[in-house]
């Protein structure tokens, strides 16, 4: 082989040996992307459920609470309670669907992804379970007389943390992008 020959195929094999490189530093960095696109879309989606967290404190239940003690009821409410006091007060009814369908949009937001239910089951479980056996009675008339699926995003979300460990409610942190 010539002089020629040889530096040709040095050349060659340095040239193989940087595109095998930046190969390798692109498919590093492409990870490194999707890591961050991923956390990025975390920290979207926490802040997100955050601020419909908030709007839950601004439900107003004192008038649920007063009528039919809320507070401190643990047991279902039975449907004859409940509407009896509809037909008293109408706006009892608009109450109580405004809080079963808040509950129905965070359960429905949990499974669709937009919402962490990490943040929802840590902040709102003890009184979503409370909510619906309080309210049971009520939505089982309302699927048998209207609405088959009447807030069963909400029972089906109940039913998967009541089936499920109980974990802990830390998250893991975002913004750790090493590879």
């Amino acid at each position: 082989m010539s002089l020629y020959e040889w530096l040709n195929l040095t050349i060659m094999a340095i040239s193989t040996l940087c595109i095998a490189g930046s190969l390798f530093y692109l498919a590093k960095q492409i990870r490194l992307f999707i890591k961050a696109h991923q956390d990025n879309h975390d920290w979207n989606r926490r802040a997100e459920t955050r601020n419909i967290l908030v709007k839950a404190g601004e439900l107003n239940t004192d008038a649920l609470n007063i009528k039919f003690g809320f507070a401190n009821r643990r047991s279902p409410i039975s449907l004859d309670e409940i509407l009896k006091e509809f037909e008293k007060d109408i706006t009892l009814q608009q109450n109580l669907h405004r809080l079963l369908n808040f509950y129905e949009g965070l359960a429905h937001g949990v499974f669709s992804g937009v919402y962490d239910e990490t943040l929802i089951k840590s902040n709102r479980r003890g009184s979503m379970e409370r909510e619906f056996i309080r309210c049971r009675y009520y939505i089982d008339h309302r699927r048998n007389e209207s609405n088959k699926t009447a807030w069963s995003e909400y029972q089906r979300l109940i039913e998967k943390w009541q089936h499920g460990d109980i974990q802990s409610g830390d998250l893991e942190p975002t913004g750790n992008l090493k590879s």
